[in-house]
């Protein structure tokens, strides 16, 4: 999944934002910008909504860019209280 690798690619134990805005840009390094640190939960919140706007709303293909399967996104979309 997305967070999998995330947490592989980062360079320190936590994951920030900048470096689930660069996975989600497609670049293949952590960005180190002043943003702040998120708890997985966030992040992952975050990367969900990121795949859903790059994939327009395409909710197959968000859950495959994410590594999940459709029925996991839409229990995260639930879970999030996000229109699923």
């Amino acid at each position: 999944s997305a967070i999998t690798r995330l947490s592989v690619l980062a360079p320190e134990d936590r994951i920030t934002a900048a470096d689930v805005a660069a996975h989600a840009l497609g670049r293949s390094g952590p960005v180190r910008q002043a943003l702040p640190t998120l708890d997985l939960g966030e992040l992952e919140r975050l990367a969900t909504l990121a795949a859903l706007e790059r994939c327009e709303g395409d909710k197959p293909a968000a859950a495959a860019a994410l590594g999940v399967s459709l029925r996991t996104l839409y229990n995260k979309l639930k879970q999030y209280g996000i229109g699923g």
